[in-house]
């Protein structure tokens, strides 16, 4: 791209500060697929993010204001991968001027199978309110699909070092405590709990 028109202004690409380039780069990636910034992803998920985290590292250092515009905007799309993207940076980076954005999205019924987009505005809403929170978001879900997904974040994020062990042990005994699990949840956290405990 060597120019783009603007509310009727036109300007070159090239002329633009790097910070304005990547933003309107991640504004172009955000549309195609459901990136993750986490190195352990899903079947679903490109792994690229990870690498764009120098990007939105860059934007949080030097145009954060600007960067949290276009998160809003993200966010009240009608795409869905928009809003994957938005809440995935909000969550991954704990942008919490965002935090009331975010509320406005959980209007869903969580015991009801709901799609991955939804599921990753909870999840980034709980990541900004706490560790404790998203525990309660996973201790307290019915759906064993929505559950499954959570559980896989919850391992996301100790992988990345998002969460330490202790509360990463404390977790996982709480949850495999619950008698209404399915027996692939269950076999999910002993899995987690075995790669936990081989790290001694």
């Amino acid at each position: 791209m060597s120019s783009l028109k603007i509310s009727g202004i036109q300007t070159n690409f090239h002329e633009l500060s790097v910070s304005d380039q990547s933003l309107i780069f991640l504004d172009g990636v955000s549309r195609k697929e459901q990136w993750t910034f986490y190195r352990l992803a899903r079947e679903t998920e490109r792994e690229l993010g990870h690498a764009f985290s120098i990007l939105v590292e860059d934007l949080i250092a030097r145009k954060k204001d600007d960067l949290v515009v276009k998160l809003r905007e993200w966010l009240n799309s009608d795409d869905a991968n928009e809003i994957w993207f938005a809440s995935e940076v909000i969550g991954f980076f704990k942008i919490s001027e965002l935090t009331q954005e975010l509320s406005s999205m959980l209007n869903y019924d969580l015991n009801k199978d709901l799609p991955p987009h939804i599921l990753n505005c909870y999840w980034a809403h709980a990541r900004l309110k706490g560790d404790n929170q998203l525990l309660k978001l996973i201790d307290e879900c019915q759906s064993h699909h929505n559950l499954k997904w959570l559980i896989f974040v919850f391992e996301q994020m100790y992988v990345e070092g998002h969460i330490d062990k202790e509360f990463a042990v404390k977790s996982l005994a709480v949850l495999s405590g619950r008698k209404d699990l399915s027996n692939e949840i269950q076999l999910k956290i002993s899995e987690i709990e075995q790669n936990l405990e081989s790290e001694n």
